[in-house]
């Protein structure tokens, strides 16, 4: 075969082309290493709420771009998230913020063929002794990490997804720690979450 640029292709090179190609797909995790890691592009911070004012501070240091809640959902949308996904460079979106902030971005999110998924749910009673972290995460067992006291936990979660977002495959783990807050003794809960 020959093409109008001189470029030749015959049959022994597209058969040594094809041979390559099936060498490098029975090599388990060849096929990936081409592709670049999963890291996290933009953290949601609400200032309203130190915890997440924390994990965005700490992911930040780390070169993570933060996103203000109290800006606006709009502002984050149009600004930023949009034109994120629609020019679909590598970067995960992540955040630590309250059910309805959840709702609005996951939303967003599907509607531009991104899946959002919830990690954390953090549940806290009238007393700080009282709280309660159920995380459920794709990929590899999770890091060992101890979500013990209202100013270190957000910063384990800020580890956790860290780990979580280059992780992939179907297999989910599990972990909860505290005791279960009974309804009427709820104050607030945060959700820990993460849009690939």
């Amino acid at each position: 075969m020959a093409y109008s640029d001189g470029l030749k292709l015959d049959r022994r090179a597209l058969l040594q082309g094809a041979a390559v190609a099936a060498t490098l797909a029975a090599i388990p995790g060849a096929a990936h290493a081409a592709t670049p890691r999963q890291t996290i592009r933009f953290v949601v911070v609400d200032g309203r709420i130190s915890e997440s004012k924390a994990l965005g501070a700490k992911l930040c240091r780390e070169g993570v771009q933060r996103l203000e809640v109290t800006s606006g959902l709009t502002a984050i949308w149009k600004d930023h998230l949009y034109p994120h996904w629609r020019d679909s460079p590598p970067g995960a979106v992540v955040g630590l913020t309250t059910r309805s902030v959840w709702d609005g971005l996951s939303q967003q999110a599907h509607g531009q063929f991104r899946k959002g998924r919830i990690i954390g749910l953090h549940q806290f009673g009238t007393t700080n002794m009282h709280c309660q972290h159920s995380i459920e995460a794709p990929g590899h067992p999770l890091p060992s990490i101890e979500l013990g006291g209202e100013e270190h936990w957000p910063l384990q979660v800020a580890q956790l997804l860290t780990h979580v977002v280059p992780q992939g495959g179907c297999s989910r783990h599990s972990m909860h720690m505290g005791q279960p807050i009974p309804p009427h003794d709820l104050r607030r809960q945060l959700l820990s979450w993460i849009i690939k």
